[in-house]
């Protein structure tokens, strides 16, 4: 480039661009300025006229040569001068991770089988703030394990209602000791509770009271919870529910409620017949809440 001063020719060597780096996030919010698209040309001096000679024209991105015969371009306005303010960056990936685990999750829900109002037409002792609470995972544990048709729906109920005080409970009271090693041990083998202990730590949980260390174990497996080291999560509403429906389908206990073989489910639940003319009553209940529909046919 030559400029004239005093009649005396001077002329100008520019040095190409170095290839530095973009400002990453952190300089931009350390500088307190935002970052310039890649390959802007520096801000302007204090003084410069509007008749100074053109620039150099940008390099491409990525540094790549402008095409040939291209006209140079003017420089690009930065955002702050074009009166908009540019997009606060995230300060790094790890900000970036921690604001996608913040973000809220709503799980997939399945079709509705039960409806509130049905759910306490059924249970009459079930408070709302519970039935509300109870009502998204009972709904998915019962599509999840097949539980979908008005006979399956009904006879689920029923059992459940019987089982958990109309859903008051998902643990029983018991302490579990008549089921260890050390107290009764041929009842004890057939729950697989081998260790002194056992009894108490794996005794009846869920909405269909699931009991002994060899129902956990399987459970476990086929949900992918870990139910032998804590037991405990058993009584979760979320999985609760899903132990129930396990129970329920690898019991055959569906194709007993497609029989209406009532005491057949009850027996394969209970053991017995323990309390059949309130499971009895709550099964009928439910019959008459869930007319013959297409959905519940």
């Amino acid at each position: 480039m030559s400029t004239s001063t005093s009649g005396i020719q001077v002329t100008l060597v520019l040095r190409a661009p170095g290839a530095k780096a973009t400002a990453d996030a952190h300089d931009s919010q350390t500088m307190g300025a935002p970052a310039l698209p890649l390959g802007a040309p520096p801000a302007a001096a204090p003084g410069s006229s509007a008749g100074s000679a053109p620039k150099p024209p940008q390099a491409s991105p990525m540094g790549a040569p402008p095409a040939a015969g291209s006209a140079p371009k003017p420089p690009q306005a930065s955002p702050a001068a074009q009166g908009t303010a540019s997009p606060k960056p995230i300060a790094d990936a790890h900000a970036a991770a921690a604001a996608v685990k913040q973000a809220p999750v709503t799980a997939a829900r399945g079709p509705e089988l039960v409806t509130l109002a049905q759910l306490r037409a059924v249970m009459t002792a079930l408070h709302a703030a519970k039935a509300n609470l109870y009502l998204g995972p009972l709904n998915q544990a019962m599509t999840e394990f097949k539980i979908d048709n008005r006979l399956r729906i009904c006879a689920f109920l029923g059992q459940v209602a019987e089982e958990s005080g109309q859903l008051a409970w998902f643990q029983e009271f018991a302490s579990g000791r008549e089921y260890d090693i050390t107290v009764n041990p041929r009842l004890a083998k057939g729950l697989g509770n081998l260790t002194p202990g056992d009894g108490p730590r794996y005794k009846g949980r869920g909405p269909i009271q699931l009991t002994g260390r060899s129902n956990y174990i399987a459970c476990g497996r086929a949900l992918g919870i870990d139910l032998v080291d804590t037991p405990d999560l058993a009584i979760q509403p979320s999985i609760a529910f899903r132990t129930a429906g396990w129970f329920w389908s690898t019991h055959g206990l569906n194709q007993l409620a497609d029989q209406q073989d009532y005491r057949g489910i009850t027996h394969r639940i209970n053991g017995g017949y323990n309390g059949y003319a309130a499971r009895l009553a709550f099964y009928e209940k439910a019959l008459t809440v869930f007319p013959a529909t297409p959905l519940h046919a």
